[in-house]
């Protein structure tokens, strides 16, 4: 399909096969010549959930809208896996993914927020939850729910470029050295109130 319509094609695979006891939560990516470019597997395991586990690492590839890469469902949660994208420059993230009512606007937010800290635009299309394209900013430019819309079309437009953030490189690291002044400034007034005494 993505030779005949000269497209790029992302596909999210739920792969059973016969015989085996863990199937394969992937993506396949093809150019526009028909050429597999990139398959990933599914890093993070939900409860229950019997698939193989991924290597976490990131299989992006350039294309000339930008470089795109793949990641599954709760991957995003993983703070040093979903690093690599940021690290990486990659401009637009394709997040195939699969909720529950109850989840959704958790899952939503955290693919929102992990697109900020990485610089990467977000389209995130869900099964039985909430589709949406975010761009850098975090601006979502389109969003549809799968438990209030007829149509589980969704089109936006998004920019071919990412940008840089410095929290890909250093994470929570600002967070530990408040949480750390926090602790020291707590000791250090109760040294000073016991020496008053």
């Amino acid at each position: 399909m993505a030779k005949q319509e000269e497209i790029y094609l992302i596909a999210s695979l739920l792969v059973k096969t016969p015989y085996e006891d863990l199937k394969e939560n992937k993506t396949v990516a093809f150019n526009p010549q028909g050429e597999l470019i990139s398959e990933y597997f599914k890093h993070g395991r939900s409860i229950g959930e019997l698939c193989q586990k991924g290597d976490g690492m990131l299989k992006s590839f350039d294309t000339e809208y930008g470089r795109i890469a793949p990641f599954i469902c709760s991957d995003m949660a993983f703070l040093s896996k979903i690093q690599q994208a940021g690290r990486n420059n990659v401009d637009i993230l394709i997040v195939p993914a699969s909720d529950w009512k109850e989840m959704t606007l958790l899952t939503v937010k955290t693919a929102i927020v992990r697109g900020v800290e990485n610089g990467s635009n977000i389209i995130r299309h869900t099964n039985n939850g909430m589709s949406i394209v975010s761009n850098v900013k975090g601006c979502v430019l389109a969003q549809t729910d799968y438990f209030q819309s007829d149509t589980k079309t969704l089109s936006a437009q998004v920019a071919m470029k990412g940008r840089f953030t410095l929290y890909s490189y250093v994470g929570n690291l600002f967070v530990y050295f408040c949480n750390l002044y926090l602790l020291g400034s707590f000791i250090l007034s109760q040294i000073k109130r016991l020496i008053k005494r």
